[in-house]
């Protein structure tokens, strides 16, 4: 786990890991990188930002480049509109209080909190936030009732926004990176059929070999045989890189 996130968080306490993480530029940020997060104003994002979206795992920001804002935004929202339940919806404020004490428990002792893959249930304070906003506000002024109308609309579009930006850019990804195997797959075809060799090395991906053998594509395959791997292709796990495969000239 260390060597997965920043130097500087081996030594900090978790209330300076959450800071950090929650509220500094999305990105993956690997011990041995030298790297250390980098705070940001709330609701800013860069380009680096944005081409960090696509990475698996998404460690430094990981609930998304607005969210930092949009954190401060909904606590504000359920500090203030949450009390207001106790009396008119008590059900709801037992229940909302029920989810908030373990989660706040959790994100103050749990070691790995800052990192969104372990605490994924700390998004529902959103969608608690969002719940608050588009109840109705009772014996609230006409004019509180227009303010928080508003502010529903405008903690959606946040939100919606928030998400697009990682379907966005990982189907940017994808595509461009579906487009290049693709390419490279129909290189491999053309050379196999005009009689060349095929061959595949052992390295680290796994899968994308079976685009060969369902394009009828003979291949060699060279290096150390990994569990459950057979010459004829069939297999379970072989792992390699498609870029690793050459044919001889």
């Amino acid at each position: 786990m260390t060597s997965n996130s920043p130097a500087s968080f081996a030594d900090s306490s978790n209330p300076r890991k959450l800071l950090l993480s929650f509220f500094s530029q999305s990105g993956n940020i690997l011990a041995a990188s030298g790297a250390e997060p980098v705070l940001k104003l709330p609701f800013s994002f860069t380009p680096e930002e944005l081409g960090s979206l696509h990475a698996c795992d998404l460690r430094i920001g990981g609930f998304g480049v607005l969210y930092s804002g949009i954190l401060i935004l909904q606590l504000a929202i359920i500090a203030i509109l949450l009390p207001k339940q106790r009396k008119t919806r008590p059900f709801l404020f037992q229940t909302a209080l029920c989810y908030l004490i373990p989660t706040i428990a959790l994100m103050a002792f749990l070691g790995e909190s800052w990192w969104a893959r372990y605490c994924a249930y700390f998004y529902f304070t959103s969608c608690l936030a969002l719940l608050l906003l588009l109840l109705p506000g009772g014996t609230d002024s006409s004019a509180s009732q227009i303010v928080q109308k508003a502010l529903s609309v405008l903690f959606i579009l946040l939100l919606a926004a928030n998400t697009a930006f990682f379907a966005l850019y990982n189907t940017k990804v994808i595509v461009e990176k579906t487009a290049s195997e693709n390419k490279h797959i129909a290189k491999l075809e053309k050379a196999a059929r005009s009689g060349k060799r095929i061959v595949l090395g052992y390295k680290t991906e796994p899968g994308a070999v079976y685009a060969l053998t369902d394009r009828d594509i003979p291949f060699e395959f060279i290096g150390p045989a990994p569990e459950d791997f057979k010459k004829d292709g069939k297999f379970n796990r072989l792992y390699y890189k498609l870029e690793e495969a050459a044919h001889d000239e």
